[in-house]
């Protein structure tokens, strides 16, 4: 069980219940297999992702989402996970949002039958976004599949 990249039109096409997003400038996907079994929520996954985290990269990810990106941490409470605000809930799909000054950022989470996919969606609120979120990119590309495989063996 280990998260692989997957092409971003598939996993959007695999969840109808998505309300509408603005257009993003980034977006990425990963998928991990679970078993047919598995029961977590798409709420307890991002949270097995993210607030379960080994503490070092948990520090990490916060500590990058708050200061070079500058993202408007929510307080702790049930409708936000690490940070990020919980925006929209259903059975098979969870939303964050994370706001800063030059990004928007959701972080979509569904459940399906057989594999989890995790879609990241970034939009430039200002120019400085890009490069911003360009090197930002490169962490979250090695951090997340990661996160992902480890939450998954812990099923």
């Amino acid at each position: 069980m280990k998260a692989r990249r997957i092409e971003v039109t598939d996993a959007i096409r695999a969840s109808d219940e998505l309300p509408e997003l603005p257009v993003p400038d980034y977006a990425s996907a990963f998928a991990v297999p679970i078993p047919q079994t598995a029961t977590r929520s798409p709420e307890d996954w991002a949270r097995s992702v993210f607030e379960d985290a080994p503490s070092p990269i948990r520090r990490l990810v916060r500590t990058g989402w708050r200061f070079p990106l500058r993202f408007d941490l929510a307080a702790p409470g049930p409708d936000q996970v690490l940070g990020a605000r919980i925006t929209s809930s259903a059975a098979s799909r969870i939303i964050l949002e994370q706001r800063s000054p030059a990004l928007l950022a959701h972080n979509i989470v569904s459940v399906e039958p057989a594999r989890v996919v995790w879609v990241t969606v970034v939009s430039y609120r200002r120019p400085i976004g890009r490069p911003l979120w360009a090197l930002s990119a490169l962490i979250h590309h090695r951090v997340l599949p990661y996160l992902l495989t480890r939450a998954a063996r812990t099923l």
